[in-house]
């Protein structure tokens, strides 16, 4: 699989692109923006339908990535402006939360049903593109986003500068909206908000930038709502000022081993506020985020041959299924964010380099994930299509070598680039997989 940076003419045009929505709401559409940032934009999609009482919308924005599945459901309500302040958080609850969950949980049951009757177009011409898990491995995520409570949580709760909702998770189900007594109610505090639907995630005005922005990879953040799932339903959380301050709590802790984590399994938490403000004005968190910054040359590198996907634009093996693009940039994009860094690193090294003839390659080693990359420059020495057969023919055996030199790696994914000078710039990617990697391959590399 290949693509160019300077828009050369694809070898096929047969098959048209793959057109996403955009979002309906300005609301909808910061999402999709976060989200493909994120998650990357082969594996995020807005606005998917169903051929049902003549295209329905399943959900607001769905992520399918390997054996994760992301539903988000996105209100925006006004807050109502009364002096009742509980009546005013229960009718805002039932239109901005309760009709989320409703959402959600139709979207889970349409999807683990008819995971083929998915389309991206209200006309449903458009089939969804990636392969969705079966639903008996998958793990599937229900995000809510919630708008318009912000400035009123500001102007009630003194000290709640940022207006993110309360984690409480005692508050079950409709005690967030009817309890006995008025005065029973918590406004702006989130809990469990439906058991018998599976654990529900909530994010808000303030929350939803912090939390994508921060946990910013697709491993980083389904790692996050996994153990913050865990967390909650185990009885350890007592309360949390807001889901910046659970991020914050779970960031600072951090061995090599588990990654980040809520700590040990024995704690009782009661997070307040000041908890995010502390964190990210600690020296960790810079020291963090000036060594991230040359990570995102990997997430550029994967959206930019994504994008040639999506738009059927790729120079080689434009007739090759979506679902192989898929799944080789699936193994680049499930690296975390501090594997991207020392990735990026060597990748920026060996195209960086003084290069004017020959090849050079790198192999690097399998990461936590499994995977070994082999990184490869050559000199353009003959014409382009000619070129770019040898570079692959080449990528090929190194990738080959890596899978002797590895043995026990899940994938070897190998990519090549021009020198830095080159007037074209283009990338080769090939990989090779465990499993269709048999004693005879094994063999006849060795000989």
């Amino acid at each position: 699989m290949s693509d160019e940076k300077e828009h050369i003419p694809s070898e096929s045009t047969e098959d048209k692109p793959i057109e996403k929505g955009i979002g309906v709401t300005k609301s909808e559409q910061h999402l999709k923006h976060l989200c493909e940032d994120t998650f990357l934009s082969l594996w995020s999609y807005p606005n998917v339908f169903r051929d049902q009482d003549n295209g329905k919308e399943v959900c607001d924005l769905l992520v399918v990535f390997g054996n994760h599945i992301i539903i988000f459901s996105d209100k925006e309500c006004e807050f109502p402006k009364t002096d009742n302040l509980q009546q005013d958080w229960c009718r805002w609850f039932k239109r901005a939360i309760d009709g989320s969950i409703k959402q959600l949980s139709g979207a889970e049951r349409w999807i683990k049903q008819y995971p083929d009757r998915l389309f991206l177009d209200q006309t449903c011409t458009q089939r969804f593109p990636v392969t969705l898990p079966d639903p008996a491995s998958a793990k599937i995520h229900k995000v809510i986003v919630a708008h318009g409570a912000s400035e009123r949580c500001k102007k009630e709760l003194v000290g709640k500068k940022r207006g993110s909702l309360i984690l409480i998770p005692s508050i079950i189900g409709s005690q967030h909206y009817d309890a006995t007594s008025t005065t029973d109610l918590k406004p702006f505090a989130i809990g469990q908000l439906a058991p018998g639907c599976g654990f529900l995630h909530v994010l808000d005005d303030t929350s939803l930038d912090l939390v994508l922005k921060t946990v910013d990879t697709i491993s980083d953040f389904t790692d996050y709502l996994e153990k913050k799932e865990e967390f909650i339903t185990s009885g350890q959380l007592g309360f949390a000022a807001g889901e910046e301050e659970l991020l914050a709590f779970y960031c600072a802790n951090y061995n090599p081993l588990e990654g980040h984590s809520f700590g040990g399994k024995e704690n009782f938490v009661m997070i307040e506020e000041g908890f995010w403000d502390d964190y990210i004005s600690s020296p960790e968190w810079v020291s963090q985020n000036e060594a991230n910054k040359i990570s995102y040359k990997w997430d550029t590198l994967i959206d930019l041959v994504g994008n040639h996907v999506l738009g059927k634009t790729l120079h080689h093996s434009s007739d090759t299924e979506f679902a192989l693009h898929e799944r080789r940039l699936r193994v680049m994009a499930q690296e975390p964010r501090t594997r991207r860094r020392a990735l990026s690193i060597a990748m920026t090294e060996i195209c960086e380099s003084e290069f004017k003839e020959g090849f050079s390659v790198r192999t690097i080693a399998p990461g936590k994930e499994g995977t070994s990359y082999v990184f490869m420059i050559m000199a353009r020495s003959e014409p382009l299509t000619s070129y770019r057969q040898t570079r692959q023919d080449y990528l090929a055996a190194y990738c080959m070598r890596a899978k002797l030199e590895y043995p026990d790696a899940s994938d070897i994914l190998g990519i090549a680039f021009d020198t830095k000078d080159s007037l074209i710039q283009s990338e080769d990617i090939c990989s090779i997989r465990s499993d269709t990697w048999t004693v005879e391959h094994q063999k006849k590399q060795k000989k």
